[in-house]
């Protein structure tokens, strides 16, 4: 495929000219022979296919510096191409599958600490209220002792972990 490949670039810009026509001829058929898949050979898919000149270049390039075939640098850079796609498509359907079992897994888990700071907020409602009633039944301010406790349980959920447990470095 490679040397039918050149003639075609050398016939297509006529620069036959100065390439003796016979070993060419003679060329192409031991290179077709060596290139065409054998009986028990791992290739023997036959693709064709059209590409530009630079393309072309850029191939003959890699073949020269790495002493390659031009099919076998197609067939590497195809591999790797089609690695890299598969590779690319595979990780949606995995990153899916995850977050589909992280869900699974995680939703009942979910479900119970909503359930869990429901019970918590209508304890500390109930709790509120009561106090509140108390407060008033006394006799005492109940909205001043109510906005003083609020102040006092912000400041409380923003307070750092380790001034709360007394672990703080001095």
């Amino acid at each position: 495929m490679t040397t039918i490949i050149t003639l075609l670039s050398l016939r297509d810009h006529e620069k036959l000219d100065n390439i003796d026509l016979l070993s060419l001829f003679v060329t192409t058929f031991t290179r077709l022979g060596d290139l065409m898949p054998r009986m028990g050979s791992e290739y023997n898919v036959k693709v064709n296919l059209r590409i530009d000149e630079e393309l072309d270049s850029m191939i003959n390039a890699i073949a020269v510096r790495r002493g390659e075939h031009k099919a076998e640098v197609y067939r590497r850079l195809l591999r790797k191409a089609a690695e890299e796609e598969n590779a690319k498509d595979s990780l949606d359907p995995i990153a899916i599958a995850v977050r589909k079992t992280m869900t699974d897994v995680l939703k009942p888990v979910e479900e119970r600490m909503a359930k869990i700071n429901a019970k918590a907020a209508i304890a500390s409602a109930t709790a509120m209220y009561m106090a509140m009633q108390i407060y008033h039944d006394m006799g005492k301010d109940a909205r001043a002792l109510y906005e003083e406790a609020r102040k006092r349980a912000v400041a409380f959920v923003k307070l750092p972990h380790d001034e709360l447990t007394g672990d703080k470095d001095e």
